[in-house]
């Protein structure tokens, strides 16, 4: 889909990531809301299926951007940095907010830790927003 969109503009690699994370945040919403396991299971496929867009505009564009014979480090740099973010930060954080909010909320800590990342649905949206914007300067320039 992006390499079809890509002929016409660059702005897809931004603006696919930004349609699949505002599609995602209700379903993400539901998910953390859910009253029971297979509700929310249901409501998981949703974020599960659409926060990974940015993942294949992220690296195309990266794979476009840069020499031939820079795109093998390129590539393993940018997953590197993802994943340290990802899979580095992502559980330590909703580790501790649960853990935070365990005084406050003993029988839904970890709900109320997963509530806090829809904010960083909102931040990500916002800078592939950006990301089109500077695409979309750089086409009329």
């Amino acid at each position: 889909m992006i390499d079809r969109f890509r002929k016409k503009s660059k702005v897809v690699y931004a603006m696919a990531p930004v349609i699949s994370l505002t599609l995602a945040i209700p379903f993400y919403v539901g998910f953390v809301w859910a009253p029971t396991w297979p509700l929310a299971l249901v409501l998981l496929i949703g974020p599960t299926f659409l926060n990974y867009f940015y993942l294949s505009s992220s690296v195309a564009l990266v794979q476009e951007e840069v020499r031939p014979d820079q795109r093998v480090m390129s590539g393993a740099l940018l997953l590197l940095v993802m994943n340290f973010i990802g899979l580095g930060l992502g559980p330590t954080y909703v580790g501790a907010a649960s853990d935070f909010f365990k005084a406050s909320h003993p029988h839904n800590s970890l709900q109320m830790a997963l509530y806090t990342l829809i904010p960083f649905y909102v931040i990500a949206i916002g800078l592939f927003l950006w990301l089109a914007r500077i695409f979309r300067r750089a086409e009329q320039a």
